[in-house]
């Protein structure tokens, strides 16, 4: 698998099925190619104080490219994977 260098939210979406909402997160390599979505819970967003409504998704892209937010997005693509 590719190394996950960047962080793009594509979609965000709250209420009946998503609950509290998700944003649909592009991954990117080094290069600016896909790797994968993967969905992030935006209580999880929430619970760290990245964010406070769920439509703040530039806040929550920005805090996705640092290195605690890929920190957390590898953790979280690991938990995906293992399922």
């Amino acid at each position: 698998m590719s190394e996950i260098v960047s962080v793009k939210i594509i979609a965000s979406a709250s209420g009946g099925m998503f609950g509290s909402g998700i944003h649909e997160a592009r991954l990117l390599d080094g290069e600016g190619n896909r790797i994968t979505n993967i969905y992030v819970p935006v209580s999880d967003l929430k619970e760290r104080g990245v964010i406070k409504r769920s439509n703040h998704m530039g806040k929550s892209e920005k805090w996705l490219n640092t290195q605690e937010g890929l920190k957390y997005i590898n953790e979280l693509f690991e938990r995906v994977m293992a399922k």
